[in-house]
C-alpha cells in the first residue's frame, strides 16, 4: 500500500496532441521549437495561481509522435495518455527495428491510459490511422503538428489531421491547413469544436505556425477558470465547523467498525487502509459538499423568494385596485416586489450559483463513492472511452458536467493509495461496504425521499385550496356576495397557487421523491446479496453494482437539476 498525495489543490492537466511525420530532418532543431511552444502555453490561459501541468496524448508512432510526447513528459508531473490506431500487437508491426519497438514500449509503460481504435479488425489501415488521429484531436486542447508543408499521402496524414483539428472533415484530400478556414464565431453556431494549432515545419526547422483565433481558447480558459475558483474557494465559517464535524464522526465510525474485528494484526490494518483511503480525499471533499449546500440554500433561497415576491406583488396591484384606488404606496409595493424579484434573478446569473451547484453537489457525491471503489475494485475505475483516466463505464461523469469536473476527478484518481485486498481481510471489508456505505446511503436516501414526500403533499394540497378557494370567490362574486374582499381574493389567490405549483416544480419533489424510493429498494438488495458474499471477488461485484447505481442516481438528479434555474415566477 502506498500513501496518496494530499488533494487539497489540483493542477490544471493541459492536453497536449501530437500529429506528424516518421521522418524528421533535424530533429534538435524541431525538439527546440517543440519547447519553445510548451513554453509559451501557459501565457494562453489566465494568470491565476492554479498551476499548469501537461498530459501528451501521442499513438507514440515513429518520428513526431515520440519526439512531442518525450518533450512533453520532461516537464514537471506530465503524463501520458496513447489512443493507438490498432491492436498493440498490431501496431508494433509498422515499426522498422527492434529498437523502435523497445523505445515504444518504453513509453507505453508510462501511460496513465491506453486504447486501441474501435472497429480496428474490420478497417483499412488507412481507416484506422484516420479513426486514431481523429481520437488524438477529440482529446486535446491544442495540436502540435510536425507538417513537411505536403499535401496528405492518404487518409490519417498530417495535412489532414491539421485540417480536422481546424473544423474540417478529415479526409484524404487536404493538402494543409489553408484548404479550411471557419471562423471561431461560426464554428460555435455550427457546433464545430476547434482547438490551436501549432505547426512546427519539418522543411524549415525551427519555423512555427499558429493557426488559431482567441475563440478557440474559450473552452480550455473556462475550464482552467472553473478548476481555479474551485481551488480556490473559500467556504464560510461553516466549512470550517464542516470538517471538524466530519472529522470527529468518521474517527468515530472507524473506530466502531475496528472494534468488531477482533485481533490486532486486523484491527490495526483496517485503521490503516481507511485513513489512506479518506485523508486522500476529505479535506477537498468536505469543501465540495460544504459549497455546494451554500450554493443550493442561495439558489433555493432564491427561487421561493421569487415565487412569493411576485404573489405578493400580484396581492399589492389587487389590493390597490379592489381597496384604495387612488393608494400610492400600494403602488410602489407593487414595484418594491417586483424588482426584489429581478435582483434575486440577477444575483443567480452573475454568481453562477445555479450552475455551481449542480456541479459541485455532482463532484461531492462521485468523491463519496471514489474511495470504495479504490479499495473495492480499483480496475473498473479505470479510463473511460473519452480518454481520460477518472471515470468509467460504471462511474461516469454525469451528461450535464463542464470540462472542470472530468479532469478535477481524472487527477484526483490518480492521487489515490494503491492497496492489495486479501481473502482475510473479508469480514472487515464486508462490514466497511455494507454498514458505512450502503446502509448510509439507505439511511440517507429514505430520510430525503420521505421529505420530498412530504413538502410534495403540502404544495399539492396548498395549490388545490388556493384554486378551491379562488373557485369559491369567483362564484361568490358572480352571484353578488361578499363584497371586496371575494373580489381581492380571486385576484390573490390564483397568484398563491401559481407560487405554490413555481416552487413544485422548481423543486421537483414529486420527482425526487419517486427517486429516492427507487434507489432505496435497489439499495436493500444490494445489501441483501452482500451479507452473503463469502469472497472478495462477490464483494467487488457488489461494489461494483453499488457505484453503476449511484452515479445513475447521481446522473439522472444533476440532468434533472440542471434545467431548473431559477425563472421569473411572474
Amino acid at each position: 500500500m502506498t500513501g496518496p498525495q494530499r488533494a487539497e489543490s489540483i493542477p490544471f492537466r493541459l492536453r497536449v496532441g501530437v500529429s506528424g511525420h516518421r521522418e524528421l530532418p533535424d530533429t534538435e532543431a524541431l525538439q527546440g521549437a517543440v519547447a519553445s511552444v510548451l513554453d509559451e502555453l501557459p501565457a494562453r490561459l489566465p494568470a491565476d495561481s492554479t498551476p499548469v501541468v501537461y498530459r501528451a496524448v501521442s499513438p507514440l508512432a515513429e518520428g513526431a509522435d515520440r519526439l512531442v510526447a518525450k518533450a512533453v513528459l520532461s516537464r514537471a508531473d506530465a503524463d501520458l495518455i496513447v489512443p493507438l490506431p490498432f491492436a498493440r500487437e498490431r501496431y508494433l508491426e509498422d515499426f522498422t527495428s527492434e529498437e523502435s519497438v523497445a523505445e515504444f514500449q518504453e513509453l507505453y509503460e508510462l501511460a496513465v491510459f491506453h486504447t486501441a481504435a474501435e472497429g480496428a479488425s474490420v478497417l483499412s489501415d488507412g481507416e484506422c490511422y484516420r479513426q486514431g488521429g481523429q481520437d488524438v484531436v477529440e482529446h486535446s486542447d491544442v495540436l502540435i503538428a510536425l507538417w513537411n508543408g505536403l499535401p496528405a499521402k492518404g487518409l490519417g496524414g498530417t495535412a489532414a489531421i491539421i485540417q480536422y483539428a481546424r473544423g474540417g472533415t478529415l479526409d484524404g484530400n487536404a493538402s494543409g491547413p489553408q484548404d479550411v478556414w471557419l471562423p471561431a464565431s461560426r464554428s460555435a453556431e455550427q457546433g464545430v469544436r476547434r482547438i490551436p494549432v501549432f505547426v512546427i515545419r519539418t522543411d524549415r526547422p525551427g519555423k512555427i505556425e499558429t493557426l488559431f483565433e482567441e475563440g478557440d481558447w474559450s473552452e480550455v480558459r473556462r475550464a482552467y477558470q472553473d478548476l481555479h475558483h474551485f481551488n480556490y474557494l473559500r467556504p464560510r465559517l461553516a466549512f470550517h465547523r464542516e470538517i471538524t464535524r466530519n472529522e470527529d464522526e468518521r474517527r468515530a465510525s472507524g473506530a466502531a467498525l475496528g472494534e468488531q474485528h477482533q485481533g490486532a494484526t486486523a484491527e490495526a490494518r483496517f485503521h490503516a487502509i481507511t485513513a489512506s483511503l479518506e485523508g486522500w480525499l476529505f479535506p477537498i471533499f468536505t469543501k465540495a459538499d460544504t459549497a455546494a449546500t451554500s450554493f443550493r440554500n442561495q439558489v433555493l433561497g432564491i427561487g421561493v423568494a421569487t415565487a412569493v415576491l411576485a404573489a405578493a406583488a400580484v396581492a399589492a396591484a389587487a389590493a390597490r385596485v379592489v381597496y384604495a384606488p387612488h393608494a400610492i404606496a400600494l403602488t410602489w409595493i407593487e414595484v418594491l416586489f417586483m424588482a426584489a424579484v429581478l435582483a434575486g434573478r440577477l444575483t443567480i446569473v452573475h454568481q453562477q450559483a445555479h450552475r455551481r451547484w449542480v456541479t459541485l453537489r455532482a463532484l461531492a457525491e462521485m468523491l463519496r463513492v471514489m474511495p470504495y471503489s479504490a479499495l473495492a475494485d480499483p480496475r473498473h475505475f479505470t479510463a473511460s472511452s473519452d480518454g481520460e483516466t477518472a471515470g468509467s463505464r460504471a462511474v461516469r461523469p454525469p451528461t450535464v458536467q463542464l470540462e472542470w469536473y472530468r479532469r478535477t476527478v481524472d487527477e484526483l484518481w490518480k492521487r489515490r493509495p494503491h492497496i492489495r485486498l486479501a481473502e482475510t481481510d473479508l469480514p472487515w471489508l464486508r462490514t466497511l461496504i455494507l454498514q458505512r456505505w450502503i446502509a448510509g446511503q439507505i439511511d440517507y436516501h429514505t430520510r430525503r425521499g420521505h421529505r420530498h414526500r412530504l413538502w410534495h403533499r403540502l404544495l399539492r394540497g396548498g395549490v388545490l385550496a388556493a384554486f378551491a378557494g379562488t373557485l369559491l370567490c369567483a362564484l361568490a362574486h358572480a352571484m353578488g356576495q361578499g363584497g371586496e374582499t371575494t373580489a381581492f381574493l380571486a385576484i390573490a389567490l390564483p397568484a398563491t397557487g401559481g407560487a405554490l405549483s413555481y416552487i413544485e416544480a422548481h423543486r421537483e419533489h414529486g420527482r425526487h421523491a419517486e427517486r429516492y424510493k427507487w434507489t432505496v429498494s435497489q439499495l436493500r438488495d444490494l445489501e441483501r446479496r452482500g451479507a452473503h458474499a463469502e469472497h472478495i471477488a462477490e464483494l467487488r461485484l457488489i461494489a461494483r453494482r453499488m457505484l453503476e447505481l449511484m452515479n445513475t442516481e447521481n446522473a439522472d438528479w444533476a440532468e434533472v437539476m440542471w434545467v431548473h434555474d431559477v425563472e421569473l415566477a411572474v
